[in-house]
């Protein structure tokens, strides 16, 4: 049942990221703030050309294309200062260009590919969360007295699970952020995961440190347990 429900989920998310890059694909799609160059298929001798920005603002309002034999009019334009789509509304016709953060559209492909590499990762740190937490690092030990039997080297295991754990949601911070500031129209959620991303990158080398004295403190403090059982010696 429990796996179902997982495949389930996993159905679902394929779906649901198809169905966020649908609206992507365009003809005319181009890098954030690259120069853009719009053309209209017409045969029309005079076209006028309104485009907006995402937000319904105006780029450019009313103004003259050129137009050529070749069946096309055009207008060239720089400000593409925001991620998302252009409308465009002209005499000679009307509809939308794309820009992204880098100039690519997200094909259905790409994004069966990603969806898959976010959720194998999240997997992962899902498995090693629960495994870090509920592994029990401590020594065996005597029920009735409380004195150390034997070393349990699955403290070692527990540290290095959240230490990965820690490198996987790193990676899923900017993984996520590039995602969504070259393909999605999610600005609000690219800060937030820009932010993220930079706030753990910043806590990488304290926690880092921090681990390394859990495994030097751990690893010192086993010697000498070992030592003193060897020994014949009781330890607390």
């Amino acid at each position: 049942m429990n796996k179902c429900k997982s495949n389930i989920f996993l159905v679902m998310g394929f779906l649901i990221l198809i169905l966020m890059v649908v609206p992507l694909v365009s003809s005319q799609t181009y890098k954030i703030n690259s120069v853009i160059d719009l053309k209209i298929p017409t045969n029309a001798s005079s076209c006028n050309v309104t485009v907006t920005f995402p937000n319904s603002t105006n780029v450019i309002y009313n103004q003259t294309m050129s137009t050529f034999n070749t069946g096309y009019a055009n207008y060239t334009f720089t400000n593409s200062l925001l991620n998302g789509e252009y409308d465009y509304y002209s005499n000679c016709g009307s509809g939308y260009i794309q820009v992204t953060g880098n100039g690519d559209v997200l094909t259905t492909p790409m994004a069966l590919l990603y969806s898959l590499i976010w959720i194998v990762c999240f997997l992962m740190f899902v498995g090693l969360l629960i495994y870090g937490i509920a592994a029990d690092g401590n020594n065996k030990r005597d029920e009735m007295t409380g004195y150390v039997l034997d070393v349990s080297n699955v403290k070692y295991l527990k540290i290095f699970s959240l230490a990965f754990c820690y490198v996987i949601l790193l990676f899923l911070s900017y993984f996520t952020w590039m995602i969504c500031f070259a393909y999605l129209d999610f600005a609000f959620i690219t800060s937030i995961f820009q932010f993220i991303f930079y706030g753990m990158a910043g806590l990488t080398l304290p926690l880092f440190i921090l681990f390394v004295y859990l495994l030097i403190a751990n690893a010192i403090r086993d010697s000498k347990i070992k030592e003193e059982l060897g020994r014949g010696l009781r330890v607390k």
